[in-house]
């Protein structure tokens, strides 16, 4: 897995606490100044924040949080505004699976949030995926798709990889640990040392992955905790965080795409990172677009002149007696909840929406319909 914070950051950062008083971190304030803040207050209060595992407060940790809150604050800044975009997919696929919401930070270590970041070793994505573990979760590698890069297809296939080594390790020091090194390192390791700790079994781990576990813990306070030392995220442009999502079947050109919603190619490409040559190709089950939510209209309107009501976003109401809504998913829906709440079949949902599948995305839209309330009641 890719390792943002090099062992040479770490060392300095190690120097700048050495050097400071009373090993003290320090709390930007509003007019710029550095005021200290003292380790003991620091310690307190990353002992008692939630985390999925147990905050402990070493030189290392303390080290790694120096990167996040003093003198790496600017990219810091970068790395909170992006969380904007990141954080509400992670967060739908860890309540679909039942996961901890604190393993939204991991992707922090990981990639830094950029999925387009490579490794020397050939992990890509937000999630830093290799290619054969990715295959065997399902995710599409070739000349024209990369759906490491997929902020949706990674992160339900880094959802589900997790859950896996949870069950076989038993605790998330040692899932983490696994997630970093592969499960059959991790096993052997243990066998080695004969013991599930992970504190007392990390000095036989790789060195990268002896860290893993006190990057996020370092990560977990970071994003809790970071309004208190005056960090202010950095949003990117509000088109990247207003947008909709839906199935195209039919190759088409980001260029194309552009000229009919007015979007920019540019934009096009960064929210839609796993397709490799600015071009999306056909997929009888369909591929997912992300566009800003202006956009997804004039998009839509072009499929169905271009291909029929085939491939429209819905067909008629089933009668008279309903009504038609539109409905963005939310983070945590599944198509099973919605059916429940609209009081339809999962089937029917399928149908009007000409899905193939039962996944749905975060700020996927749907169109489902209600029965009209006089109807309710002459039914009921």
């Amino acid at each position: 897995m890719r390792i943002p914070w090099t062992l040479t950051q770490l060392f300095f950062a190690s120097v700048l606490l050495a050097n400071s008083p009373n090993g003290a971190c320090y709390e930007k304030t509003g007019q710029g100044e550095n005021q200290p803040f003292q380790e003991a207050t620091l310690r307190g209060r990353l002992l008692e924040m939630d985390c999925i595992i147990k905050p402990i407060y070493t030189k290392e940790v303390a080290a790694y949080l120096k990167s996040y809150l003093s003198y790496g604050f600017k990219d810091s800044e970068q790395l909170l505004g992006k969380s904007v975009l990141y954080f509400p997919i992670f967060e739908h696929y860890l309540q679909l699976y039942d996961l901890p919401e604190e393993l939204k930070y991991l992707p922090m270590i990981e990639s830094r949030l950029r999925p387009y970041a490579v490794s020397t070793a050939g992990a890509a994505g937000l999630w830093q995926f290799m290619p054969r573990t990715a295959r065997q979760y399902g995710l599409k590698i070739n000349s024209y798709v990369d759906e490491r890069k997929d902020p949706y297809r990674s992160s339900e296939a880094a959802v589900k990889h997790l859950a896996k080594l949870y069950k076989r390790f038993g605790s998330w020091e040692l899932a983490l640990a696994a997630y970093n090194c592969g499960s059959t390192k991790m096993s052997s390791v243990i066998r080695l040392a004969h013991t599930t700790d992970f504190w007392k079994l990390r000095k036989y781990l790789p060195r990268e992955t002896r860290s893993y576990v006190p990057r996020l813990i370092a990560a977990t306070y970071f994003a809790t905790y970071y309004r208190l030392y005056g960090l202010k995220p950095v949003y990117p442009d509000f088109e990247q965080q207003w947008t909709r999502t839906t199935l195209v079947f039919h190759s088409v050109s980001f260029r194309e795409i552009s000229k009919t919603t007015g979007a920019s190619v540019n934009s096009i490409r960064q929210l839609n990172p796993g397709y490799k040559r600015s071009f999306i190709p056909t997929n009888p089950e369909g591929y997912f677009l992300v566009l800003p939510e202006p956009a997804m209209q004039a998009f839509r309107e072009r499929q169905n002149s271009k291909y029929g009501t085939k491939f429209a976003a819905a067909g008629q109401p089933p009668s008279e007696d309903y009504f038609k809504s539109n409905y963005v998913v939310l983070a945590g829906d599944s198509i099973e909840s919605l059916a429940r709440l609209y009081n339809c079949s999962v089937e029917n949902i399928l149908r009007w929406n000409n899905l193939h599948s039962r996944e749905l995305l975060y700020r996927q839209e749907l169109v489902l319909y209600h029965l009209k309330k006089g109807n309710r009641k002459e039914r009921a």
